[in-house]
């Protein structure tokens, strides 16, 4: 249930004396790999150092999507995986949305938008080097 309006608005609380006229949306909490070992790469970026870990991720990936798709939610907003606190390779990760989201089983138009909500540490938005920027440039135009 989300009671508070939007940061465009102020975060101010919505009216709560009716609850039932309240917006209701669904959450799937999952944990990312807490500071993998990263390398980084010929091509300079940042790389799982474990094959594992880069496994795991997709795979929770995976049951994030199939979860929505099974509950039939058809717009869904979802995380940078890890690419803050916790460290993870935020080039990589974005790669591996890209994959999973390109793989047959996730290709059946399940969703009508997906977005991601990826704190922008720079603050340069779309065409910095953040998370936001490599997120917007691996995954922007991807059809789900």
């Amino acid at each position: 249930m989300i009671f508070r309006h939007s940061l465009k608005d102020g975060h101010g609380l919505m009216e709560l004396s009716n609850p039932n006229g309240l917006p209701i949306v669904s959450v799937i909490s999952m944990a990312a790999p807490r500071r993998p070992a990263v390398i980084r790469s010929e091509d300079s970026l940042m790389k799982y150092a474990n094959p594992n870990d880069r496994q795991l991720a997709k795979e929770k990936m995976r049951i994030v999507l199939r979860l929505s798709a099974w509950k039939r939610h058809r717009k869904i907003v979802l995380g940078a995986l890890g690419c803050g606190a916790f460290r993870n390779p935020p080039e990589e990760v974005a790669s591996c949305w890209a994959e999973v989201f390109a793989e047959p089983e996730f290709r059946g138009g399940w969703w009508e938008k997906v977005v991601f909500a990826v704190i922008d540490e720079t603050g340069l938005g779309r065409e910095g080097n953040g998370n936001v920027g490599i997120y917007f440039r691996r995954l922007d135009g991807i059809e789900v």
